[in-house]
């Protein structure tokens, strides 16, 4: 038998492992048990996964966002506000000061982006 620190220690060093590695969003889609839940990816895949320990359950309920562990498939974390975790990545925090007076001898490619992205965006019907 281990002692009591070493123990510990080690398990805190799966946690900390656990807690270090990838992660996916998904919505709860139903509690089976104190320790299963069903719950769908934004790709559409439904997962039965475990919940670990450390994940407060009472913040569990149907319809609410989560953090899967993408390595081992379990629950590690509740999103308490309501925004969508990949809409937040792709948020812009503050507009570039590059503008496209910065590049010279680029007309041709200027011109090409503005009628491939800028043009479409300003003529949504």
């Amino acid at each position: 038998m281990k002692p009591l620190e070493e123990k510990q220690e080690e398990e805190r060093s799966e946690v900390d492992d656990l807690r270090g590695t990838l992660m996916s969003g998904g919505n709860l889609e139903e509690i089976l048990d104190g320790n299963h839940v069903i719950m769908s990816t934004s790709v559409g895949s439904e997962y039965y996964v475990s919940i670990l320990s450390f994940v407060d359950k009472d913040l569990l309920e149907t319809g609410c966002s989560v953090l899967l562990n993408h390595k081992v498939h379990v629950v590690i974390g509740v999103l308490m506000d309501g925004t969508d975790p990949l809409v937040t990545v792709m948020k812009m925090e503050k507009a570039p000061q590059e503008t496209y007076a910065n590049t010279e001898g680029l007309d041709n490619q200027i011109q090409e982006i503005k009628e491939a992205v800028e043009f479409p965006l300003r003529n949504i019907s």
